[in-house]
């Protein structure tokens, strides 16, 4: 396959996953106008014939803006994008033999079988194309790692710190338990907690004067910040 074959299989995979259906895969692929814009921008920067540079512009003309658009505006500009894809030449798209695979049936894929393929199916997921494009939710970047004290509530926040205290707590006058733990980076102190957890595990996993990371949302609760389930 040559490249610009290679970047059309790119731009068509997840636009065929996402109009399966009648577009009921829509929701599920993100980031598709990054996705196609690079994609085009690679394409345009071949050795291409005019008409098919003229193809990769209006391409990247339909994208513009595309994750701002509502899910009717998104199946026009997904639908435009695939007409102009069966225009350029040069270019064969369809690989019969790697769809084919693709269709095939998630529960004939090695340690799924039919207990695991239906749960699989109730999240959408039937065929192994399925599987591919099925995308986080969000994307968090947990590369910066910032000091307590600069952490900000209701963002996502990472940080590193040394364990001070953990233990069991009662809480709602004792009918429950959550598992607390206090890490502090000697600019401030940030309490993690756990409202659903295996105690044994809890205290053989982690142990006082530990060095930990945890990521998570900040919560202020009595002018302590926390973080719940990091």
């Amino acid at each position: 396959m040559n490249k610009l074959n290679e970047i059309i299989s790119a731009i068509k995979k997840p636009l065929s996953f996402a109009s399966r259906h009648q577009f009921a895969n829509l929701d599920t692929v993100k980031k598709l106008e990054y996705h196609l814009h690079t994609l085009a921008e690679e394409a345009l920067s071949l050795p291409l014939d005019t008409e098919n540079k003229a193809l990769f512009q209006k391409l990247l003309d339909c994208v513009d803006s595309f994750d701002s658009l509502n899910n009717e505006g998104k199946k026009e500009r997904i639908e435009n994008v695939l007409t102009l894809l069966s225009k350029i030449k040069g270019g064969e798209t369809t690989d019969p033999c790697a769809w084919k695979r693709l269709s095939t049936p998630i529960q004939f894929v090695k340690g799924v079988g039919p207990r695991i393929s239906e749960l699989l199916g109730k999240k959408g997921i039937h065929t192994v194309g399925d599987a591919l494009y099925f995308l986080p939710r969000r994307y968090e970047d947990r590369r910066e790692i910032k000091k307590i004290a600069a952490i900000t509530t209701s963002a996502i926040e990472t940080v590193r710190g040394n364990i001070l205290m953990l233990d069991v707590v009662p809480y709602m006058k004792g009918r429950k338990r959550i598992f607390e733990m206090a890490v502090s980076d000697g600019t401030g102190t940030v309490i993690a907690k756990w409202f659903h957890f295996n105690e044994r595990y809890m205290k053989k996993r982690f142990s006082r004067g530990q060095q930990v990371i945890i990521s998570g949302e900040v919560k202020l609760y009595r002018f302590q910040k926390e973080i719940h389930h990091p």
